[in-house]
């Protein structure tokens, strides 16, 4: 597949057609990126984009074609609704081009639309020299990142980091949106972020099909590769994750699967995977990790941290966590935790799926970790929030079956408040589930938990230890640091 940044050749026959004048390094036509289909499984916040001045809402162009074949354009008078893959929708993503940068400093457009990052076209002359097209497949680069800067009263800037000039819609262009302003002069160059509000959870219906479930959680870690604790599905493909976990889960799927640290291109190839050639139907929901946008008024703008690209190059989306529920599902939210108010600090979130037949809420969630010298505050704040989503799910007449990675051993305030709220855990044995060092024996400890209701009781807990792969110069690598943790939970 032909990179994002090889431009020459492309704009040279663009400037044959007189589609835009040659220069010495050009643009290429769109990449082949995501399928908004795959976009769809995220709970993740999306945006309405709106120029200030026109009062016109932004939209990826179906019209435009060649080197402006996915431009963006202030065209619309209202806002399109709904989930991803529909047409006005942006989400905004925060990379580091090194390690001395912080997640929150600049941040790149998404296109819902199409899948594709948002890029400013930097070696166009005019008069298309700046123009914003949702194009690119990543990686991320200097095309696709910006310096958004709060104006107050949710109006922002956006200052491309290839043009370094800011965005506008000029006069005489169609609403066309262009990296071309060397200064903010007007409302011409200030946009605002409309939040896509999410829908709410209606009450439990109906006598419960099921009362006896197998659920799984584990944390796959599929994004971090620094050591040998945690390196098996580090840059995993889509496609070598999903073999390797279906091998992992074996002849029969739980009916519940919670998912942290995962990849959100992970889950529509999952959910194909689950579905076993069509015998069942599944539900695979992600919702990302965000930072805190520097330049945000107030710090209130996030954006989500992205997975590292896999080992052929290609992108495997935001990073986060996931759930995996039967295709009946039509409710899921992303609940935002507290978490460190911080730059550079990652801020959690908890995700819910509904299963009406078995008047099921499932949720799955990653508390804050641990590190030296740590306040537990945010872990006590996140499991504050978490209980106040169940006890509402409750009065609504669902059981609430939750979990995940807590970064907490039970006799600490992150995991001690659910025993104490009387919610039962799976494994009361406390069996280790965390092994950062799988050669070094004494580290090992309990930080992955199943919780049902009071009134319910857990059978056939266990902790797997299968989380590693043979190697031939080690005794073993493994895939994830943490151990999946399964159970049957028998709800009443």
């Amino acid at each position: 597949m032909l990179k994002t940044r090889i431009r020459a050749t492309l704009a040279v026959c663009a400037a044959l057609l007189g589609l835009v004048a040659p220069s010495a390094s050009a643009a290429v036509p769109p990449a082949a990126a995501a399928p908004p289909s795959e976009l769809a499984k995220s709970a993740g916040q999306k945006f309405h984009l709106k120029h200030l001045y026109s009062g016109k809402y932004v939209t990826v162009s179906g019209t435009d074609s060649g080197v402006s074949e996915g431009a963006l354009r202030a065209l619309v008078d209202r806002p399109v609704t709904g989930e991803a893959g529909l047409p006005h929708t942006f989400s905004l993503h925060t990379s580091r081009r090194t390690g001395n940068d912080r997640y929150g400093e600049m941040v790149t457009l998404r296109s819902e639309q199409n899948g594709s990052y948002v890029t400013a076209e930097a070696n166009y002359t005019e008069p298309q020299r700046g123009i914003l097209r949702a194009r690119s497949d990543g990686p991320i680069g200097e095309w696709e990142r910006f310096t958004l800067k709060s104006q107050g009263g949710g109006v922002y800037t956006l200052k491309s980091l290839a043009t370094e000039q800011y965005l506008s819609v000029p006069d005489h262009g169609n609403g066309l949106l262009r990296a071309v302003a060397p200064s903010v002069t007007g409302d011409r160059e200030k946009f605002t972020l409309e939040p896509v509000k999410a829908g709410s959870l209606g009450p439990a219906s109906g006598v419960p099909t099921r009362n006896s479930l197998d659920v799984m959680t584990w944390n796959v870690c599929t994004n971090n590769g620094t050591d040998r604790g945690c390196n098996g599905f580090y840059q995993n493909t889509p496609a070598d994750f999903t073999k390797t976990f279906m091998e992992m889960v074996g002849v029969r799927n739980p009916d519940i699967i919670l998912l942290q640290e995962f990849c959100e291109k992970y889950a529509r190839p999952l959910e194909d995977a689950l579905e076993r050639g069509g015998t069942e139907k599944w539900d695979v929901r992600f919702a990302p990790i965000e930072y805190r946008v520097s330049g945000s008024e107030n710090g209130n703008l996030r954006a989500q941290k992205p997975c590292v690209m896999d080992g052929k190059n290609a992108d495997r989306g935001a990073y986060g966590v996931a759930i995996a529920v039967p295709a009946e599902n039509t409710f899921y939210q992303a609940h935002p935790l507290t978490s460190p108010n911080k730059s550079n600090v990652e801020q959690r979130t908890a995700l819910c799926a509904s299963v009406p037949s078995w008047s099921v809420l499932a949720c799955t969630t990653h508390f804050t970790p641990r590190a030296a010298g740590d306040d537990p505050d945010p872990r006590i704040a996140q499991a504050s929030e978490l209980r106040a989503e169940i006890t509402e799910a409750t009065a609504k007449g669902y059981r609430v079956i939750f979990g995940g990675d807590l970064n907490a051993k039970p006799d600490e305030m992150g995991a001690e408040s659910f025993y104490g709220a009387g919610h039962q855990e799976c494994d009361r044995n406390n069996r280790p589930t965390f092994d950062p060092t799988p050669d070094t024996p004494g580290d090992e400890k309990k930080l992955d938990y199943l919780f049902g209701p009071a009134n319910t009781t857990w059978h056939l807990c266990s902790v797997t230890d299968d989380n590693k792969k043979p190697d031939e110069k080690l005794p073993a690598v493994s895939y994830s640091d943490h151990h999946a943790l399964r159970g049957v939970i028998s709800l009443r």
